[in-house]
């Protein structure tokens, strides 16, 4: 009779999410995995299937949890400014804490992986559309109250809230001052005006 494998799924795929955020997906060996993980080879493959099967778990796992922080932070505010001004906040609270500069694994999946695989693709294409949707309702809502002009195209400036958050968590791999980071946050809800 075959011997059940227990342990808490939820724990391994924190620990192979930040494995995977560290080293990449093509860093990453299955012994890594193995070592990680403390299961072995065929308890992973069983209980997760193969190496890109768990990759995607992995991003799956950061995506829900990073939305769930980023939408808290969009809608704390009645304002839609405040509320962008807030997300933007915490993300460079986030960059600072950061202190081994590893990123976002998000956008380090993007650079390592978008122009290569079609399920990674589609997967970081369906969370921009999100985030593009989300910013996109926000300032309209900030047009409605007259916050942000309303001849500005929502669409447009959503994409260019999408770009700066990327552009952002980029620069905070090597930039460390919280000043310059913050003069970047200004310049974006600047941009809004």
């Amino acid at each position: 009779m075959p011997k059940n494998v227990t342990f808490d799924r939820g724990e391994i795929i924190r620990k192979v999410t930040d494995l995977f955020w560290k080293k990449g997906y093509h860093g990453t060996s299955m012994q890594d995995l193995v070592d990680t993980t403390g299961l072995n080879r065929s308890s992973l493959y069983n209980s997760f299937g193969d190496k890109f099967s768990l990759f995607l778990e992995s991003l799956k796992f950061y995506q829900d949890r990073e939305q769930t922080l980023a939408f808290a932070n969009l809608f704390k505010d009645n304002s839609a400014i405040a509320s962008i001004r807030s997300f933007f906040t915490a993300l460079v609270d986030g960059i600072e804490n950061d202190q081994d500069r590893k990123g976002c694994y998000l956008i380090n999946c993007t650079a390592e992986l978008s122009a290569t695989d079609e399920k990674v693709q589609e997967f970081l294409l369906n969370n921009q559309q999100v985030l593009l949707r989300t910013f996109a309702d926000l300032i309209r809502a900030g047009q409605e109250k007259g916050e942000i002009p309303a001849h500005k195209n929502a669409h447009q400036l959503a994409l260019y809230l999408f770009t700066s958050l990327q552009g952002l968590r980029l620069t905070g791999m090597l930039t460390t001052s919280r000043e310059e980071l913050n003069s970047v946050v200004d310049q974006v809800i600047a941009s809004l005006n």
